[in-house]
């Protein structure tokens, strides 16, 4: 899914501007730097179930086929520890967490892989679902262990269950190319009382549930985390003057939700909260960032002020564009992609050398120079161009008339859409280590 690593945005990367003088001050909780007041969050009356976790499952969660996310085994190991070891009498499983350890007697020779020869022990690939069939059922959750070890931690939340039912744990090792070896296939039924114990000729399975205090500090935590990630976003000012798309959520953000998802689910009222609370700060950045490009392109200097591209003797010059009508009718209606008409508008390629300027290749302008044109929002928009003529004579002046479609509104919570819009700004942009830009500043469009 969902969600980007730091972006190669039009022509360059970007770092965040200095935070605006009306932010909220960091306040260290812990040796943690939180901009996010503690959670206040109730504990909810209704807790999950894991059909209904998978059926709240977010789009961004692309690839997912677990209902809910997977704990990372160290954080596991962690709930693992502190959760009650006790026996404890118990009539269901109510929508609990329980964390789990799971220990295999297993050795192979490694035939195939990268230490040939050599025995080694099981990179677990540990599958479980509810129901006898479950691990080989829709929602079921899929967690690695350890590389080259006989043990791994996991996390069920959600859990519900009663006289009768079953936890169905599939042990699978993971280590070979291109295939997966079959280790055990564990049940482990309810039997009135936790922790949950089962063991097989190889494989012994414990899980304990995670309660009390220590649910309610493991709760508190990946809330604030969530909550101070929006509070961090909203607090950045990256340099917009090359688009929007740098506006986009960072990778944290994502992160924190999935891992609250983690141990609560995705249809309980907390993750569910933050999920509304992403959408919603993603569309406040989205906002905040199209005005502040709005202001930069209007700050430009007048259109048709020629540029010179460095380190070339090649100039340019921005002319009149236009957009048919069937784009503007399709701009006004924000549809979906269409074959109607589109955009357009020319530069002026002005050959400033005494000899004439030969351009090798696909070149469309020059060949060390790219050309990106962006929407009054500073959406990236889908550009063609004719291509520059394969000769320019000494101090002749060329035109080269672009097209530009559609624009994709990036999102990373909400659904993104294409939507048609005319450009606004051109970008030209070196490759390679200089990286120089030129901006040029397009006029209104008029309407054919």
């Amino acid at each position: 899914m969902w969600l980007t690593p730091l972006l190669l945005v039009a022509c360059s990367w970007f770092a965040s501007g200095a935070a605006s003088t009306s932010a909220p001050q960091p306040v260290a909780v812990a040796g943690v730097q939180r901009l996010a007041p503690a959670p206040t969050d109730p504990v909810p009356a209704e807790r999950g179930t894991p059909a209904g976790s998978l059926a709240r499952r977010p789009a961004w969660r692309t690839g997912d086929v677990g209902y809910a996310p997977i704990l990372p085994e160290a954080d596991a190991a962690a709930l693992f520890t502190a959760a009650t070891a006790a026996t404890q009498p118990r009539a269901a499983l109510d929508g609990d967490l329980l964390a789990c350890r799971l220990d295999v007697q297993f050795e192979e020779i490694k035939n195939w892989s990268l230490r040939p020869h050599k025995w080694a022990a099981a990179d677990l690939l540990i599958v479980v679902g509810f129901g006898p069939e479950g691990a080989t059922s829709e929602g079921r959750l899929a967690t690695f262990g350890p590389n080259q070890r006989n043990f791994a931690h996991f996390v069920v939340p959600a859990a519900r269950m009663g006289e009768g039912d079953v936890l169905d744990v599939l042990v699978n090792d993971r280590d070979r190319l291109l295939a997966r070896d079959f280790i055990d296939r564990v049940p482990l039924p309810w039997a009135g009382s936790t922790p949950l114990v089962a063991s097989t000729a190889i494989t012994s399975v414990v899980c304990r549930v995670v309660e009390g205090e220590v649910l309610a500090r493991e709760v508190q935590a990946r809330l604030w985390d969530v909550d101070d990630a929006l509070a961090q976003w909203r607090a950045l000012e990256p340099d917009v003057r090359s688009g929007t798309a740098v506006c986009s959520a960072p990778p944290v953000v994502g992160e924190r939700v999935s891992l609250l998802a983690a141990v609560l689910g995705w249809d309980d009222p907390r993750t569910l909260a933050r999920q509304d609370a992403a959408i919603a700060t993603e569309l406040a950045v989205q906002q905040a960032c199209a005005e502040r490009f709005a202001a930069f392109v209007a700050a430009l200097d007048v259109v048709g002020a020629p540029a010179t591209l460095g380190g070339t003797d090649l100039g340019v010059r921005v002319l009149d564009g236009s957009c048919a009508p069937a784009a503007m009718a399709r701009l006004e209606a924000t549809a979906g992609r269409s074959a109607g008409g589109r955009c357009t508008f020319a530069l002026e390629l002005t050959n400033r050398a005494a000899v004439p300027l030969e351009l090798q290749g696909a070149a469309v302008v020059h060949p060390d120079w790219d050309v990106v044109a962006f929407d009054a929002r500073g959406r990236e928009l889908t550009t063609h161009g004719a291509g520059a003529p394969r000769s320019i004579g000494a101090g002749a002046v060329r035109r080269l008339d672009f097209t530009t479609g559609d624009a994709l509104a990036r999102s990373s919570f909400g659904a993104s859409s294409v939507v048609a819009a005319p450009p606004v700004l051109v970008e030209l942009c070196e490759r390679g280590r200089d990286g120089r830009v030129v901006r040029l500043r397009l006029p209104r469009l008029a309407t054919q």
